[in-house]
């Protein structure tokens, strides 16, 4: 399956979107604790609108403008007094008045507005969309998030999610957690897999040829040929890669050793066990004849070798 493109026809249902939570909410707010409603999610949207500058009266012509502010202060205390009267009734009114330096503006709750980590209540409205996705979508949805939100990174999710249960624990069903768990237990798995890999490759070179050695010895390669110049370090991962197969199970190559030593070679020079590495590398290319490039290895070899 093409995950970029079962991910694109799900790109409503699975990125956070303030519209999307808020059409949800209309259809089963009854599954809320009215408080809940009325102080945090209320409290969630009309902040975070204001912040987006999200704002329904940015459409109006200037000429009506003022009418239609009216208008819309007119029909919201209405509205809250109907709320407040009908204790059944959907105990959001919608819309709120902004103050934004000193005019008058209206966020609508309906507004699509999508969503990333950093902002202040993704959490809530994470929660809130997991919450109205059907269970048996859970693995689906967190899977969109794992790998588009938070870049392959499971322990990350599984912290993140794990905050989410404890703020927000009505929206965190046994059945949910049921599945959530299911979910990061699976990728736990992968990972333990993924990594008997890696030790696999690693503990069955010969002749000390280690993954970080291979590495390096491609680096200095690149360098002295101008890759490391004309090439962007994805580029110069993908070739490691391929060339190497080494962490050729990796979901996302910048997560990998590879792109990360390749970003900074020799982070760890100073330390015992690098010198080594750097030595090794060194000796093959002198073995080969390439003195050029070993005199640059040498160079960035500690002179306590």
């Amino acid at each position: 399956m093409n995950t970029q493109n079962f991910y694109s026809d799900k790109n409503n249902d699975y990125t956070i979107n303030t519209g999307h939570v808020y059409s949800c909410l209309l259809d089963n707010w009854q599954q809320l604790d009215r408080s809940f409603l009325q102080k945090d999610i209320e409290e969630a949207f009309v902040t975070t609108l204001a912040q987006k500058k999200v704002f329904h009266t940015d459409s109006l012509p200037v000429e009506n403008r003022e009418k239609e502010v009216q208008r819309l202060s007119e029909r919201f205390n209405a509205e809250s007094k109907f709320i407040k009267d009908y204790k059944d009734a959907f105990p959001l009114v919608g819309f709120h008045t902004i103050n934004n330096n000193g005019q008058t503006e209206f966020v609508d709750f309906d507004a699509a507005c999508v969503l990333a980590l950093e902002d202040p209540f993704f959490p809530l409205f994470f929660s809130l969309q997991l919450f109205f996705t059907d269970v048996l979508e859970t693995h689906a949805f967190l899977n969109y998030h794992f790998v588009y939100t938070f870049g392959d990174d499971s322990e990350a999710l599984s912290e993140f999610i794990s905050n989410c249960g404890k703020k927000y624990p009505q929206l965190y069903t046994e059945v949910r957690k049921d599945e959530i768990g299911e979910f990061i237990s699976s990728l736990t798995k992968q990972k333990a897999e993924e990594s008997t890999v890696e030790a696999l490759q690693e503990s069955t070179v010969g002749d000390g040829f280690t993954n970080n050695r291979k590495i390096l010895f491609l680096h200095y390669l690149f360098e002295t040929l101008g890759a490391n110049n004309n090439s962007s370090v994805l580029e110069r991962a993908r070739v490691v890669q391929g060339i190497t197969g080494l962490q050729l199970l990796a979901k996302d190559i910048k997560n990998t050793d590879i792109y990360k030593r390749l970003s900074n070679p020799l982070k760890d020079r100073t330390k015992g066990g690098f010198q080594q590495d750097l030595i090794f590398v060194r000796n093959l290319f002198e073995r080969l004849g390439l003195h050029d490039i070993s005199s640059v290895v040498s160079k960035d070899i500690p002179l306590n070798e």
